[in-house]
């Protein structure tokens, strides 16, 4: 009865009632207070016995006076175990995450060919000829995908996903750059533009570089030799690009580029041709122009034996 008493006392000065009085005066009857509900809405219930005495609902004070009364258990219990419900099956998601075998898609390049690939919509990759290429079948942040041969990456914004090569990683932020793998413990890797975090695992020491435009790093594994030079050369991605260009470099070295770009072997056997110097741009151009230019240009004598193009 108590309770009653202090939701609907007017003001602290006024006298208590019975609560027969405070029915009779606000014309209320019995019938109107129901004490069966087992779990009442304590807060519904006040506004509407305050709305029929003519009282307002919005009194704070009135509101703080009967909180101590509320039980709160058949509220808080649910909602604990919605909590604790919720963390298990996160555990449980997680777990499996970090347990869960990655499956791979394994993409392997024949020879002659090249394809693209556009991994997500900030990564691109180029595989060379007689290169192979693993993505996860889920990408998701730090997944790994695995190169071996020659391949060229675009990435358009920082990403987590790491590029596995030869047992090192790389992880690129706004660059392109470019990674071979193609002679045995031998890696190298061009930065054209953008920043790439070079980082490997197997020394002693980790290793841990950071590489810039134009950057050129060499890797060999079975000595555990690493060195990064200056190399703005680009004809490294001439596969990709259908571009050769040469500013005043050696013919032998001019040679070497177009054999390794065409995959055909070829030899200058004339040592003072080999030599001399040539500046030259070929835009997909096919071996024989190319060749033919050469002849020209130097005047000198192309032929085949059959296993090798010779130049004298």
């Amino acid at each position: 009865m108590g309770k009653v008493k202090n939701i609907v006392r007017k003001n602290k000065s006024e006298v208590d009632l019975t609560l027969d009085q405070i029915l009779n005066q606000n014309h209320l009857d019995y019938a109107d207070l129901n004490f069966n509900n087992t779990q009442p809405d304590v807060l519904k219930s006040f506004k509407i016995v305050n709305r029929k005495l003519g009282r307002k609902s919005t009194s704070i004070k009135n509101i703080i006076s009967i909180l101590p009364e509320i039980d709160f258990n058949p509220i808080l219990k649910p909602v604990y175990t919605v909590i604790l419900t919720c963390a298990l099956i996160f555990s449980i998601i997680h777990y499996q995450e970090l347990t869960e075998p990655v499956q791979y898609t394994q993409i392997t390049v024949e020879k002659g060919e090249k394809i693209n690939l556009h991994v997500t919509e900030n990564l691109s990759v180029y595989v060379n000829s007689g290169s192979s290429i693993k993505i996860p079948a889920k990408l998701k942040r730090n997944s790994k995908i695995v190169v071996d041969g020659e391949a060229y990456f675009e990435l358009k914004q920082k990403n987590d996903i790491k590029i596995i090569a030869n047992g090192v990683e790389f992880k690129g932020s706004n660059s392109n750059f470019y990674i071979n793998t193609k002679q045995q413990y031998h890696l190298t890797a061009q930065i054209f533009n953008g920043s790439v975090e070079f980082y490997n695992p197997v020394l002693p020491k980790s290793t841990r570089l950071h590489l810039k435009s134009n950057d050129k790093l060499t890797y060999i594994s079975d000595s555990e030799f690493i060195s990064v030079e200056n190399d703005g050369n680009k004809n490294v991605i001439a596969w990709h690009t259908g571009k050769l260009n040469f500013e005043e470099e050696r013919l032998q070295a001019v040679i070497n580029e177009i054999s390794e770009y065409f995959e055909i072997p070829m030899e200058i056997q004339d040592q003072k041709l080999s030599n001399r110097l040539y500046t030259a741009t070929f835009h997909n151009q096919d071996v024989d122009e190319i060749l033919d230019i050469i002849r020209h240009t130097f005047n000198c004598n192309i032929s085949a034996d059959g296993s090798k193009i010779i130049i004298n």
